[in-house]
């Protein structure tokens, strides 16, 4: 049986978000990946639990700005090849607010990167791409919040496929809408 959960994304604003929509166009398109939207998981909870809206309703608006630490890569799918962020306090502030919204039982690792491509690919092709990429900022600044519905774990592109945006703040995606 699948089990899902609700990710709370931030999302990354201006010069950055362009830059990275179009990274991770070119690497679906190249890879024949999976397309989403950038986004950097602040944190995951089960499904079923508190309503998305909710949530974001007493959540303050992220107003976020990460330092870009590296660009790296893994074998886990959901870290394909991705920016890694430096934490700090705002970052640490943000996840403790969502975790006690969701009455502080969930307990999440914050590892704050963004994905440019999810793909199974071989270790030599990520090590190439992660140099490949030139980031043309070291800072990045992120707005909003998403709540999305995502299979858990994510470990195929067809999972990717079926993410569902449920919330943003200040307003909540309504069933059958």
């Amino acid at each position: 049986m699948d089990s899902y959960a609700i990710a709370y994304w931030s999302m990354p604003a201006g010069a950055a978000r362009k830059f990275f929509e179009r990274t991770i166009r070119e690497s679906a398109m190249r890879f024949g990946a999976p397309l989403f939207e950038p986004h950097l998981t602040l944190f995951v909870a089960p499904e079923g639990s508190r309503p998305p809206g909710e949530v974001l309703g007493e959540i303050p608006s992220p107003d976020l700005v990460l330092v870009a630490r590296e660009i790296g890569w893994s074998e886990k799918f959901t870290e394909t090849l991705f920016i890694r962020f430096e934490r700090n306090q705002r970052l640490l502030d943000l996840v403790e607010a969502l975790r006690k919204s969701h009455d502080g039982s969930e307990q999440y690792q914050i590892d704050p990167h963004l994905s440019l491509i999810y793909k199974k690919l071989p270790a030599k092709t990520k090590c190439a791409l992660a140099k490949e990429i030139q980031l043309p900022f070291l800072k990045v600044r992120f707005e909003k919040i998403r709540a999305m519905r995502c299979k858990s774990p994510t470990k195929t592109a067809d999972d990717v496929r079926e993410w569902k945006l449920l919330a943003t703040q200040n307003s909540t995606i309504r069933k059958g809408a």
